[in-house]
């Protein structure tokens, strides 16, 4: 059902934008040059979540979503591009039961993993008015992942409970999303981005502010 919805809302986006050039009076210049965004979303459906790869011998996997945060900078460029930077940041709870040393019983464990990517990242701004931006983005940078693990043996004459630490850094990462932005207000944008990056879906709110000019032809509002 959710995601019905989403393809619901981006087909009457598409629609509106087909017409809005008849019905829209422009107040302020949608590709005026300079102007930046400051962007914070929240995701749902973490692709870790989605495709993790569990061992046939692991019982009871279960992984939970706790925090999915985006935090993002545009900038107005050259024609309908757009560039700056993207954040994000992942937590999610993790529990299973793995067969022990002997395989005689089964170990449990709890624990939580924890992602944080930063990359450089262009957008390509496909229609814009004073309300409505439809944008493509490809993003590339780093990074850094860090697991901690706490597990119980079968045995309770052993010691109940050993944390397991498990720091990782995979340095490379990259995001490609399809997104739009809606205007209600002058200098306040929402915003809703679908695709590959930390999460399938995110949403949230946009800051408008003009900057310096960069003598270049800049995108969006």
């Amino acid at each position: 059902m959710y995601y019905k919805l989403i393809i619901s809302f981006f087909t009457i986006l598409f629609l509106h934008c087909a017409h809005a050039k008849k019905y829209t009076k422009l107040t302020i210049d949608p590709y005026e040059d300079g102007r930046q965004y400051v962007i914070i979303g929240y995701g749902y459906q973490s692709y870790f979540k989605l495709f993790s790869n569990v061992p046939s011998d692991i019982l009871n996997y279960n992984i939970k979503d706790n925090f999915l945060l985006f935090v993002k900078y545009d900038k107005c460029m050259l024609g309908k591009l757009s560039g700056g930077f993207s954040t994000g940041y992942a937590s999610q709870s993790i529990h299973f039961k793995e067969p022990d040393s002997l395989g005689v019983g089964y170990n449990s464990f709890n624990g939580n993993r924890y992602a944080l990517n930063i990359m450089l990242r262009a957008n390509l701004h496909f229609y814009t008015n004073s309300y409505i931006d439809l944008y493509g983005g490809l993003g590339a940078g780093l990074r850094y992942t860090f697991r901690k693990y706490y597990y119980t043996p079968h045995n309770t004459t052993q010691k109940p409970k050993t944390d397991i630490s498990s720091p990782s850094f995979f340095p490379f990462t990259g995001e490609l999303t399809f997104g739009f932005r809606f205007k209600p207000i002058k200098y306040i944008c929402l915003y809703s981005e679908l695709g590959l990056t930390q999460s399938i879906v995110q949403a949230g709110i946009v800051l408008s502010f003009k900057g310096k000019t960069t003598h270049l032809r800049g995108t969006f509002i």
